[in-house]
């Protein structure tokens, strides 16, 4: 993917810094150095969180127009059932959102690196696709152990490289 690159930022602040990736850095608080109340007022929303928890509000408000402009739209989360609640709630603004690393491959992939959720979301997720509601039950239900947890900062950045690039690679073009 030449040129992508960490800034110290998550990898998710990196990928979106992808010269690929025009859609995240419109919104991105960190790349466009506007606060998120000011992002917030230019797109008519007095809300600043919009009901998602504060990392990814922006991206979450937002989707709608660039789904609404033809442009596909991909979520990235922890591996955990907060995340799955977070892309559930996405679906509920973006019902075409599609994920990506937020898989059963790349749970087992990063064993390692798990870590324990401390409480886990309980409600039911009714807008996950059947892989990723079959995860999420696995992940309540302790299928591959106690409150598994495995942070999207945790997943190694050449994974995620080729994930980005797979996902590039499906877009069509504008």
């Amino acid at each position: 993917m030449g040129g992508l690159q960490s800034g110290g930022g998550t990898s998710a602040v990196a990928a979106s810094a992808h010269a690929g990736c025009q859609r995240f850095r419109l919104t991105d608080p960190f790349l466009t150095r506007r606060t998120r109340k000011a992002l917030a007022e230019e797109l008519g929303h007095t809300d600043a969180r919009a009901g998602i928890p504060e990392a990814r509000w922006m991206r979450a408000l937002t989707l709608p127009w660039f789904a609404a402009a033809g442009r596909r739209v991909h979520y990235w989360g922890d591996l955990d059932t907060h995340g799955f609640a977070i892309l559930d709630q996405l679906r509920a603004r973006v019902p075409t959102a599609e994920s990506f690393l937020m898989d059963r491959e790349t749970l087992l992939t990063h064993a390692e690196h798990w870590g324990r959720e401390p409480a886990q979301h309980p409600g039911p997720l009714t807008r996950l696709m059947t892989d990723e509601a079959e995860l999420y039950r696995d992940l309540l239900e302790g299928v591959h152990g106690h409150s598994v947890r495995l942070e999207q900062e945790r997943i190694g950045f050449p994974y995620l490289e080729r994930a980005v690039t797979t996902v590039l690679a499906a877009a069509p073009p504008r």
